[in-house]
Formats: structure tokens, sequence, C-alpha cells
């Protein structure tokens, strides 16, 4: 039982959060609950967000009261887990955001408090600024920072100094090494002082980076000026919409006007694979496996559908929602041979669907139309969660009858946001909350009974605050101890073991914010504190 938080009597004692302090009480009386000083119902945790993994750690953003939003690690174990560095120090939070690992670094953003919202870098043991623009209000990241070989390469829109432009940037987690990379060729010769236009679709192949430039343009760069060139200029009128690639080839998606085509680039040559039906929308989820892309497209005929191509044959898989209309295919993602996702049958609703690139199936439905999200593979096994009263973590082998629930990860009143799931080492992290101590770090080894919380960071924030033996005392016949009702923040509460004789002694910084007292005393029938 959590008794964090509240007043309980027991004959001739008070529980106190797991204190015991005597008084004399009427003895027989059964425990009961005193007074729920703190009505908020508000349990909070350290909320972990943006899980990466590199080198057998796992880092993400946590919170706490001390420190505010930070940089954090795990290496599986409450030993290991434990605040980077306090970037912004203080309670204020550096709002550390797009995690990205480069080789045995994560690259992340954060505000220091003094420079802006800019490029940092960390090997698990150390912190530093990179540097590079500074974001704000009006300057911002154009799409998912992307790493190829060990660079961090991202595009930022509307920089001060190129208003309502893309510049593209890349970063070796130092700050000599973070620069823009922005060559325009005009009539032979670069020109360094122009960011490219409308670089978008950034995807690393072979340590390269491959990147669409005002929509109809590939070009590929390995980090340095003179190795940005541009492959294809594919004409007026083009967009690329999706890329993938493996292997030294590249494939991308494209619409021409009213056209759609399949396009792959290969030894040095771009060229067109196939043309979609006429009308079709082709972008999107898309991924590729040894020389055959899978992608999503659509067809007069048959909706928007899993597709594939090896360059030579493109064709359609399966029409999974008979008919004109689509089974939207989401989430596209490897275990082992099979590629798994989300579709829509039209029948069942959003379900797990499978396929080994000749046909598909369905895996498993559920009649209660909560779809399955957030795929990922942890060890071999397929991991996803379904929201039914709460977010439920669930694993998958392939068939109907090992598609099973391993364990609740949410109760209804605590479901909020990205549950986050990330595999490393063959262990699943997620963020869960079990109603009693906040959103915290949970791990998964794919057992119900090896499921749970890693540690609890942060505590729960209930109304008794103060619990350790210098925290409360006697007085007289009653209980004086540091409490929070939720309006007036942290002060002295009394209580008499009595729900209408507990309440504040005093509020001694008026409003909402702590006195914290502390060190209660009570002497010559006065209390000091």
């Amino acid at each position: 039982m959590n008794t964090m938080g509240r007043l309980w009597i027991e004959t001739g004692s008070l529980f106190v959060g797991g204190l015991i302090s005597w008084l004399p009480f009427p003895a027989g009386a059964a425990p009961h609950l005193i007074a729920d000083v703190n009505q908020r119902q508000e349990t909070i945790g350290v909320d972990p967000s943006e899980m990466v993994s590199v080198g057998g750690r796992v880092f993400f953003t946590g919170y706490d009261r001390v420190h505010g939003r930070e940089l954090w690690v795990t290496d599986g174990t409450e030993a290991g887990t434990r605040m980077m560095k306090d970037i912004r120090v203080g309670q204020q939070s550096s709002w550390p955001s797009k995690l990205r690992v480069v080789g045995t670094r994560v690259f992340f953003f954060a505000d220091d408090g003094e420079h802006g919202l800019t490029l940092w870098s960390s090997d698990g043991e150390n912190s530093v600024m990179a540097g590079g623009p500074s974001l704000g209000s009006y300057v911002y990241l154009d799409g998912p920072p992307i790493a190829a070989g060990g660079l961090l390469y991202f595009a930022v829109s509307n920089s001060p100094n190129y208003p309502h432009e893309r510049s593209l940037w890349r970063s070796n987690g130092t700050a000599g090494g973070t620069w823009l990379l922005n060559p325009a060729e005009r009539d032979g010769q670069f020109f360094f002082q122009q960011p490219f236009r409308y670089s978008n679709f950034l995807t690393e192949m072979d340590g390269g980076l491959f990147f669409a430039n005002s929509g109809r343009e590939l070009w590929r760069s390995f980090g340095m000026r003179a190795e940005t060139v541009k492959l294809a200029d594919l004409g007026t009128g083009t967009q690329i919409t999706a890329m993938a690639g493996e292997n030294g080839r590249l494939w991308f998606t494209l619409s021409r006007g009213a056209a759609k085509e399949l396009w792959s680039w290969f030894g040095g040559v771009a060229a067109m694979v196939a043309t979609i039906p006429d009308g079709a929308l082709v972008g999107g989820e898309m991924t590729v496996r040894e020389g055959r892309v899978f992608f999503v497209a659509s067809s007069p005929e048959a909706g928007a559908e899993l597709w594939t191509s090896d360059g030579v044959v493109t064709r359609r898989i399966s029409d999974i929602r008979t008919g004109t209309q689509s089974s939207y295919p989401w989430e596209l993602t490897w275990c082992g041979t099979t590629l798994y996702f989300t579709a829509d049958d039209g029948i069942t609703g959003r379900g797990l669907w499978a396929s080994d690139g000749e046909q598909t199936w369905p895996v498993k439905t559920w009649p209660d139309g909560a779809a399955p999200s957030k795929l990922v593979t942890s060890a071999g096994v397929l991991f996803f969660a379904r929201n039914v009263a709460g977010w439920v973590l669930w694993r998958s082998d392939g068939t109907e009858t090992g598609t099973v629930p391993v364990k609740q990860m949410t109760t209804p009143q605590t479901t909020s946001g990205e549950q986050g799931l990330m595999a490393a080492g063959g262990t699943l992290f997620f963020k869960g909350n079990d109603g009693l101590t906040g959103d915290e770090l949970w791990s998964s080894d794919g057992t119900p009974d090896g499921t749970g919380m890693l540690r609890d960071l942060k505590g729960t924030i209930d109304g008794l605050v103060g619990i350790s033996p210098g925290g409360v005392a006697a007085w007289g016949n009653e209980l004086v101890f540091c409490g929070d009702d939720g309006i007036s923040g942290e002060e002295p509460w009394r209580s008499n073991g009595t729900a209408a004789g507990t309440q504040i002694l005093m509020d001694v910084h008026p409003g909402p914010s702590d006195s914290t007292p502390a060190r209660f005393a009570a002497a010559g029938g006065k209390l000091f504190f």
C-alpha cells in the first residue's frame, strides 16, 4: 500500500507516510485515513522521452524539480541511471530535443540560458556545446537531423542571415567542426555565401548524405564542401516525395505533374524504374531490404497499398482493403525477414499485418478498435503498444496465438503522451506510469515479471512532504508536519487525528510558493522550525 502523502491513524499511534509517531489517541479504532491533504491526485515522475540507444546504453530526456528537464542516461540498472549534466544550471530546463546517435556520441539541441537553443553532443561521460545556429521562434529545424559518416546533418529554416531559405549544416560534435554546408552552383563555380534552397529528405547511405534540393535535384555529400555534388536534375515541375537506400542503390519516388514515378540512383546514374498509375499518390513510408524497395503507393483501382520493386518488376503486393478504398499501410518495421505494419482492411479496423515480399497476411486484429502502434524490434521480437483503458505493451512472433499482451504500461488516469519504445542491448525501454510514481523509465525483457519501473527517478508528489524524523513533531496532542494542499505550496500543517482537525498552520510564504518548513521542535508549549 502506498501511504506516501497521507495521514493514517491506528490504535495509539499515527502513521505519517511510513513514519510512526505516538500520540494519545483512543484505543480500539481500526486504521483509517485521516485526511487527503493534496486532493489534486497529482503523481509526477521524471517523464522520460526521446530515447535513443548507443553503446548498450539509453539516453533520454528527464525532469526533476531540482534541475528541470535535462539529458539522462541509463545502462539498464538503477545505479547506472543518472542525469548527464545540468546544462541550464538550476531549476530551469535546457529542454534537450532531437536526440540522434552519431558513432559513439549522442547529438541533441539544448538551451543553456546564454546561447539559445543550439547543438550539443555527449559521449555518456561529458556533454559539450557544438554550436551552430541558435534556434528560436523564427529559426527552426526543417525536418529531422540525419547521421551519416560520423557527422550530423540538419537543415535550418529562416536563419537571420538567410531569410526564407533552408541552410544545410554539418557537425562532428565540436564547435570547430560545425559549419554551414551551402554550395550553390553558378556557371560551374561554387558560391558559399548562399544556402541550398529547399533541402529535404535527408537520407544516409554508405557513409554519405543524399538529399533533395529545390524539389527536383538529387545531391550527395560526404561532409566537405568539395565533396558535395549534384547527382541529377530531374527536370522542371518534378517533386521528390520519398527516399531510402541500401548497398549503393538509392530509391526515390517523385511526382511529375499528374504522373508518379519510381526512380533509383545506382552506379553513378539516376534512372526511372517505373511509372505508377496516373492519379496515384506516391510517398511517405519507404524501406529497403536485400535489393528490394517496399513503399506505399496508390492506384485508381486499389487505393493506397503496399508496393515493391527489385528494379525490374514493380508491383502492388496485395489489395488489403479490397476495392478502390485504401488500407494505408503504416509503420513499416522489419523483424527478421518479415515486414510488419499496421493497415485497415475496412472490416475489422486497423490491425497488425505482415509481408514476406510476395504476399501479405493479417497477424491479429482487434474488435475494440484500438489500433496497434509504436512498432519496434528488440532481441528478435516485435513489440508494440495498444491503448485500451491505458497503454498496454504487446509482443508478437508473427502468429495470432503468439501475439499477446505483456503488461499494462499506464492506467486510464495516467495515460499521457508518447510512450517512446526503444530497444537497446536486448532490453526494451519505455515510459510507464503505475498511478503512484508518475511517468518514469520502465524496461522489459518481453515477460510480465521482467517488465516494470527501472527506477523512481523523481518520486511521488502528494500532500505530505515531510516524512523524515526531522520533518514531523508532536506538539501537545497534535502532530505538525510539512504539507502541500496544491494551493499554498509546502507549508506547516497540524493534525489532531481527525479530518476536520487537519489544517494548515500558516501560509508562511503567501501564495503557491513553498516555505518548505523543516526541523520541527516543540519546547515550552511553543513550536519552532
